[in-house]
């Protein structure tokens, strides 16, 4: 499971869930009052109604924004929210990773605090379901995701590693051997506080004083246009201007740390949400087929080739 700021990307086996990480309390009177109305329902989670996805971008949903995941209880709820989506009850084991500039400090933490939680969730439409997080197997963002490198499609050499997330990227060397075994630079690897975010943020404030309506980050996010007084306003060019912008940003935050391994990188590997944003501005990167899917994937396979969880 990645579970990220902006998105919630689940899998086992070969079913997939997907949805905005944002979530809200339902007013559990105005949901009884609507009765059978067509609409969003809540998820209930044992019994409290909250709106998840992208249901919860239309009543103030929050995303995941805490770095303490191990402490954060919509964390855990959302995890286990993803869990009864895939259909899993009972005891489940848990692949999930931690960008780079936290895994060591607060992979074993997240471990301990996660295991045995568990609570009953209902899905619209759909039985309650139980699960609990058996054992939780933490991986490090990026690093995993960069393990795409070993397919052939890409050939050996040193190659840059970006994984764009909502609130952080994260960024590795990767030396792939004429062998196909990789080796990272574990100096020319780490986190910068620069994400998705920083386009939507500048997507709304931009919008909010032209159109003189306050928006905000969910609600832009994703869009083609909004509305303001019945009158359209298109959002590709601001995005397209603020996603050029977070290129500029980024690559001059990772200038000073991977020096001259920048320029002499065979080549850059954009992975995580925002990579197809941000591939339009950076001229020599590649994108897997599924860059969004490129953490879940490998935490998955992490899963099954250690079935012990070490």
């Amino acid at each position: 499971m990645d579970l990220g700021h902006g998105w919630v990307k689940a899998m086992t086996g070969d079913r997939r869930v997907l949805f905005p990480a944002l979530m809200a309390p339902a007013d559990t009177a105005a949901v009884a009052d609507w009765g059978d109305v067509d609409g969003d329902r809540p998820v209930l989670i044992n019994g409290a109604p909250k709106w998840i996805g992208e249901p919860a971008r239309w009543h103030d949903g929050a995303p995941l924004w805490s770095r303490d995941k191990a402490q954060d209880a919509d964390s855990v709820e959302m995890v286990l929210v993803a869990l009864a989506a895939l259909q899993l009850a009972g005891p489940v084991r848990v692949a999930i990773g931690l960008p780079l500039g936290w895994w060591a400090t607060h992979r074993a933490e997240l471990a301990m605090a996660w295991k045995g939680r568990s609570a009953v969730v209902r899905w619209p439409g759909q039985e309650p379901l139980r699960p609990v997080i058996e054992d939780v197997l933490v991986l490090p963002q990026g690093i995993a995701a960069a393990s795409l490198l070993a397919t052939s499609t890409y050939p050996p050499g040193p190659w840059l590693v970006v994984d764009v997330g909502y609130r952080t990227t994260e960024y590795v060397l990767a030396i792939k051997e004429p062998s196909g075994q990789l080796r990272y630079n574990t100096s020319k690897a780490g986190s910068v506080e620069l994400g998705m975010a920083r386009v939507w943020t500048q997507v709304a404030d931009e919008l909010s004083r032209e159109a003189r309506a306050p928006f905000t980050a969910a609600e832009v996010e994703g869009r083609d246009e909004v509305f303001v007084r019945g009158r359209s306003w298109p959002l590709a060019d601001r995005i397209a201007r603020a996603s050029e912008n977070l290129t500029v940003h980024l690559r001059r935050s990772l200038a000073p740390i991977l020096d001259d391994a920048l320029l002499k990188a065979r080549g850059v590997l954009l992975v995580g949400g925002g990579a197809g944003a941000l591939a339009a501005h950076w001229p020599e990167a590649l994108l897997p087929a599924d860059p969004q899917w490129a953490n879940a994937e490998a935490y998955w396979a992490a899963l099954v080739t250690r079935p012990d969880g070490k």
